[in-house]
């Protein structure tokens, strides 16, 4: 829990196409920490009595967004190399797309009409857009590389499926490992040693860049990626 009127949730998914998926509310206007993310999202989003669908792009760099008093969210991050054929990742980078809704969640999508299922059940949207052919996997291997000519080829295919470069996408999953780890207890030194970092200075410096936190500061943050 971030404050005491910030109220959140989380669950890991068995869907090969989402990481996470969390709901959040408010009884009273609060300031969330939104940390940079490689994940695209789709969210079903109430606040001051209007209900949108908003499509969320990969996240560089974080931010605060202030919640009014009766805000909720139900948000599903699909998994990095999961995008939607129409809306190119790249296009989506630090930006959104909104979408009008009914109170019931129901909303327009490409022609379709589409009910925004509850946080328990959020599969069923992701499933049924894969089933009518809007969501794509396409994430190569590493291993597969071997030359430079394919070398640019796999950086293509990563800016293709995530938005970002493979460096970049390769920071942001380290950072959300590393999240990972200081939740789970373990010490701020040994998580840069297990994840490269240079030291543990080159630690902190990243998650001020990426998480607008020190590691310290984190165990604050709701956020369980």
């Amino acid at each position: 829990m971030h404050s005491a009127v910030l109220l959140w949730q989380e669950r890991q998914s068995n869907s090969r196409f989402i990481q996470s998926v969390w709901t959040s509310s408010t009884p009273a206007p609060v300031s969330r920490a939104v940390i940079a993310d490689p994940c695209i999202s789709i969210a079903l989003v109430k606040n001051s009595g209007d209900t949108y669908v908003v499509v969320t792009g990969p996240k560089t760099k974080p931010y605060h967004q202030l919640l009014p008093s009766g805000y909720t969210c139900v948000s599903i991050r699909l998994r990095p190399g999961t995008f939607l054929k129409n809306w190119p990742a790249q296009k989506l980078i630090d930006k959104s797309v909104t979408f009008a809704a009914d109170a019931e969640g129901r909303f327009l999508f490409e022609g379709v009409h589409l009910q925004f299922p509850d946080f328990e059940q959020a599969e069923r949207l992701v499933d049924q857009l894969y089933e009518l052919g809007h969501i794509e996997y396409r994430l190569p291997g590493r291993a597969l590389v071997t030359t430079r000519s394919s070398d640019r080829t796999y950086a293509r295919h990563i800016r293709h499926a995530t938005g970002l470069s493979p460096y970049r996408l390769y920071q942001l999953q380290r950072m959300h490992q590393a999240l990972q780890l200081l939740k789970q207890g373990r010490a701020a030194a040994d998580v840069a040693a297990e994840l490269a970092f240079v030291d543990q200075s080159h630690f902190v410096r990243a998650s001020r860049q990426f998480f607008g936190h020190t590691p310290r500061q984190l165990l604050d943050l709701p956020q369980s990626p």
